[in-house]
């Protein structure tokens, strides 16, 4: 169902937006956003347990209308910035016909038959997925005025320059780019921001609209179909699935090996070091030893089934299979590395996760997005369900502004409402002006930040730390350390959040601010 409405969207994207392709993560940002409300009804989809929060959210349609007519890269020089504005202005000449065809409905409409107005309309709409919104064509007679003139202005200068598409620019001695086309480029944002994007504000969210529509179709569609069958993919019989090892070479010549968990045709891969740990978490939740799994058949068999699905829904919600590594949405399942867990643990004594995964999670305990397969795995639910007022937690949610924000309000209301040590370390992205960062940064959280310096937050620069990647389950990304681990890009925010009962068993030092920095900071190489 996930994948279906990820091959629905990216086409939509293309005939109703004509966009090169779907946002980056935007569709992630939106199903994660949905798991971020607490209160979710007992009947809900677990994966889409809201769809309309489509329509609600102002998110997925700014990131929709950002991208129309093209988002213009940053820092391009050359034939890449040639190529750009090439792209620009084949988009934005397609907004601008359908902008005629949308003033020449408007025009015939008043004195056409029925007849010819429904031609007309149909004629206006043969670029679009659904009727396009009411009030678009007094905007599109604005953007035809204001916009044709600059569009045919740089087809031409394009026309003109097209040696550019094959030239290299050079640095000047100041370190600034001598480059026509990247002028040029920069020229187009005003014209996205002031003209473009208006306009195409209402497709985009007749487009969310469009979509929660389907993914509620989508639900309705599974629960008919699981109430009709009794071998449901989604409760796979536990003789159904099995458990074997294989292993492959690599295309540098090394074996690589993996156990595949099989349910009919459907075979998934996960690394030797994540099949292992999830026996024992499974084991350990249902209170038993892993000689006692092995010795009982039925149990066996239960773990076997539990796994399948587990493994199965994470896979799906990502948005990848195992041969798609880090292509799709793992990049905001990403978390610290072992060193700092290890480090939070020995001196302020954290024992949970606010968000992880069984295929994530450091700790037994841990919250995470889907309870009614993680249970079994030694979930304690959702985060956004739970009541944390007491105890020593990690807090590392997925990158995304919606998330961010509401797990800011829940924090607040957790240290607001307790006198019993509470204590939180929270691992966000260094992203200003993120509503959920502006809230920790502001005076409610002011009695409660513990760290050290000018800044609200420890900072860990971009580059200079490393996290785990998001699929370190997938057999390779486990079974091998330089593909488990990566440089994180940008920077990382570390709030050290308490209520003063916390702050007092658990205190936080300046020297153990540097100790924190230091472990995230990856491994020196050896000489």
């Amino acid at each position: 169902g996930v994948q279906r409405l990820r091959d629905v969207y990216e086409r939509w994207c293309k005939e109703t937006l004509f966009l090169e392709k779907a946002p980056s993560d935007s569709l992630d940002r939106w199903l994660l956003e949905q798991l971020a409300h607490s209160s979710r009804p007992e009947a809900a989809d677990p994966m889409m347990p809201n769809p309309q929060v489509a329509v609600t959210s102002k998110v997925l349609i700014r990131e929709l209308v950002a991208s129309v007519p093209y988002r213009v890269p940053r820092n391009a020089y050359g034939p890449k910035a040639y190529d750009a504005i090439t792209k620009y202005l084949d988009t934005a000449e397609k907004w601008l016909q359908r902008a005629k065809e949308l003033v020449s409905a408007a025009a015939a409409a008043p004195s056409a038959t029925s007849g010819a107005a429904a031609a007309a309309a149909a004629a206006a709409t043969t670029t679009t997925t659904t009727s396009p919104p009411s009030s678009s064509s007094s905007s599109a007679a604005s953007l035809l005025a204001a916009a044709s003139e600059p569009i045919a202005a740089i087809r031409a200068w394009t026309t003109e320059n097209s040696k550019l598409a094959s030239w290299r620019p050079k640095k000047n001695k100041d370190g600034t780019m001598d480059c026509a086309a990247g002028k040029k480029l920069e020229e187009l944002a005003p014209l996205s921001k002031n003209l473009f994007q208006p306009f195409a504000d209402p497709f985009a969210i007749d487009l969310a609209k469009q979509l929660a529509d389907e993914a509620q179709r989508m639900v309705q569609d599974v629960r008919g179909t699981s109430s009709a069958s009794s071998s449901s993919p989604a409760k796979p019989k536990a003789d159904d699935v099995s458990i074997f090892q294989d292993e492959k070479i690599s295309s540098e010549g090394v074996s690589i090996k993996f156990v595949c968990i099989k349910y009919l045709d459907d075979v998934l891969r996960l690394s030797p070091i994540h099949f292992r740990k999830l026996r024992a978490l499974y084991c350990r939740s249902l209170g038993v030893s892993e000689d006692a799994l092995a010795a009982d058949e039925e149990l066996e068999r239960d773990f076997s089934r539990r796994l399948y699905v587990m493994l199965r829904r994470y896979v799906t919600f990502i948005g990848m299979e195992d041969g798609d590594q880090g292509t799709v949405g793992g990049n905001m399942h990403a978390a610290a590395p072992e060193s700092v867990f290890n480090f939070l643990a020995k001196d302020f004594k954290v024992n949970c996760e606010g968000f992880a995964s069984p295929l994530n999670c450091y700790f037994s305990s841990f919250y995470s997005a889907f309870p009614d397969v993680d249970r079994p795995f030694g979930s304690l639910g959702s985060f956004f369900d739970s009541s944390l007022l007491e105890g020593s937690f990690e807090v590392g949610p997925p990158y995304t502004e919606e998330v961010l924000e509401l797990m800011s309000v829940k924090l607040l209301e957790f240290l607001q409402a307790s006198d019993r040590p509470l204590s939180f370390f929270v691992f966000v992205p260094d992203w200003p002006g993120a509503g959920g960062l502006n809230l920790m940064d502001g005076p409610g959280f002011q009695g409660y930040r513990r760290n050290f310096g000018e800044d609200t937050f420890v900072l860990a620069k971009g580059r200079e730390h490393h996290y785990i990647t998001g699929v370190q389950f997938f057999a390779e990304a486990g079974q091998h350390a330089e593909k488990r681990y990566y440089t994180v890009p940008h920077g990382t925010r570390v709030y050290v959040l308490q209520n003063d009962a916390g702050a007092k068993r658990w205190p936080f030092s300046e020297e153990q601010q540097e100790q924190l920095l230091e472990h995230l900071k990856p491994p020196k190489a050896e000489a």
